[in-house]
């Protein structure tokens, strides 16, 4: 079985499935890119050479368009739909990768072009063998609002790394004592990631004189804003502001970490940040405007989970955590649990794979192989601000 990948170009979110994959087909597996990486990922510290993998090479138009339409199996991600024309139109099995459409509000699907154009490129292939593996839980709240793959939405996300430390080992427990609780923060500094609220938040445990430190990598527009707040608050020597660096050294930071925040509103399409610090056995707290969130957090049971905005919620939780050291361990054991066992890169090869082997058995009228959770498992609807937690 040929299986072809077709993405913008790879990444270090992309590469452990890719790499997941093509340990499972070796040369039957083939990812193309379509463009070059982003100047701005490689200013932050992304991974960006894979020039060397064997499966990696650019898209080479017109001769890759036979190599889409005839492979067996196909994922798009990230690609304009000239890419994924010729496939859909010849009925062969494919998936569509997809984070939100309508980050900036729903009601943006009932512009006419944009709703036609919809139609066309997504609700007239729902009858085909193609499906939409959803980066994010509000993903099938948007495609509902043009019906769009009806019927054959999955649960799908981003696949980071694994440490493959047991949680034991990651958290080194005897050493730390005594230690203040570590938090930490990381990403671009946006707007609509409201680091600001991670701090505000933060400033209570303070004025409880609680043994805390919190942590801050990055940069970007609200920098400036974060380094004027905790100088007029008197937080100098309680936050540490730190500038992007390489991801070995954030998951080194992670490890090292007690608590780690997600504070995103739902411009977050997926937020893969969220998957790392689980895999560190952070106790993680997530707003539940991250993508990730609702896929990869039980609330209280691997990890809390809060409404955007929130700042006084957040506070809570995080006054919770930082009282309850037993608290904090157990959520980060099954974060870590989580990851390394349901939402790892290679699981879910391994539940690709098993799709592939039915195709192969019994052509596309197969039926996808149900899983009640993780990877692959149904899409149910989820509101953007509607699901009670």
């Amino acid at each position: 079985m040929k299986v072809t990948f077709v993405f913008n170009y790879m990444t270090q979110h992309q590469y452990p499935f890719a790499q997941a994959m093509y340990e499972l087909f070796g040369d039957d597996f083939l990812f193309l890119e379509t463009e070059d990486f982003e100047e701005e990922r490689k200013n932050m510290g992304w991974d960006t050479d894979y020039s060397k993998l064997s499966y990696v090479r650019k898209y080479v138009s017109p001769d890759d368009d036979k190599v889409v339409v005839d492979s067996d199996i196909v994922m798009f991600g990230g690609v304009h739909f000239l890419y994924i024309r010729q496939r859909l139109e010849a009925g062969k099995m494919s998936f569509r990768c997809m984070e939100r459409l309508y980050k900036k509000g729903r009601i943006h699907a009932l512009a006419p072009k944009g709703y036609i154009r919809k139609l066309k490129e997504y609700t007239k292939y729902n009858n085909t063998p193609c499906y939409l593996l959803c980066c994010g839980a509000y993903v099938p709240a948007d495609f509902d609002m043009f019906g769009g793959h009806k019927n054959k939405r999955l649960k799908w996300g981003y696949f980071t790394s694994l440490n493959n430390k047991d949680w034991y080992e990651l958290r080194d427990l005897k050493s730390r004592q005594g230690e203040p609780v570590r938090i930490l923060w990381t990403g671009r500094m946006l707007d609509w990631k409201h680091v600001l609220d991670g701090v505000k938040a933060f400033k209570t445990l303070i004025k409880h004189k609680k043994n805390v430190h919190m942590t801050v990598v990055g940069n970007g527009d609200e920098h400036a804003l974060l380094a004027s707040y905790i100088k007029e608050n008197g937080l100098k020597d309680h936050v540490t502001m730190m500038d992007f660096m390489p991801a070995s050294e954030v998951r080194q930071l992670m490890e090292q970490s007690d608590i780690y925040l997600m504070t995103s509103d739902y411009n977050e399409g997926w937020g893969a940040v969220v998957n790392e610090a689980m895999d560190s056995g952070c106790a993680v707290i997530a707003s539940v405007g991250a993508g990730s969130a609702y896929y990869l957090i039980e609330d209280k049971k691997n990890g809390r989970i809060y409404k955007p905005g929130d700042i006084k919620s957040l506070a809570v939780i995080m006054e919770e955590l930082t009282d309850d050291i037993y608290l904090r361990q157990s959520l980060g054991q099954q974060a870590h649990k989580t990851i390394s066992e349901v939402w790892s890169p290679n699981e879910a090869a391994a539940r690709f794979k098993r799709i592939i082997d039915q195709v192969a058995g019994n052509g596309y009228d197969a039926i996808l192989p149900e899983y009640t959770n993780g990877p692959l498992s149904k899409a149910e609807t989820i509101l953007p601000g509607k699901k009670i937690i």
